[in-house]
C-alpha cells in the first residue's frame, strides 16, 4: 500500500498541480483510513460505498 501511495505521490508531485501541503493532506487520510481498518473500526466495503455515494470508482486494475 504504501509503495503504490509513493508512486501515486511522485507522479502528483510532478504535475506541479498540488501543493506539498495538498500532497501531506491526501497522504495523511490514507494513512488514517489505514489505522481504521487496522483497529477494526472501518472496513474496505464501508469505504467503498461511501466513495460510491460520493461518486468516485474504484476498480481493479485487470493486468494484476
Amino acid at each position: 500500500m504504501y509503495t503504490s501511495l509513493a508512486v501515486i505521490c511522485l507522479g502528483l508531485e510532478k504535475t506541479g498541480k498540488f501543493s506539498k501541503d495538498d500532497l501531506h493532506r491526501i497522504f495523511f487520510s490514507a494513512d488514517i483510513t489505514l489505522a481504521e481498518i487496522d483497529a477494526e473500526t472501518d472496513n474496505y466495503e464501508e469505504i467503498e460505498q461511501r466513495l460510491l455515494i460520493q461518486m468516485v470508482k474504484i476498480e481493479p486494475d485487470e493486468d494484476l
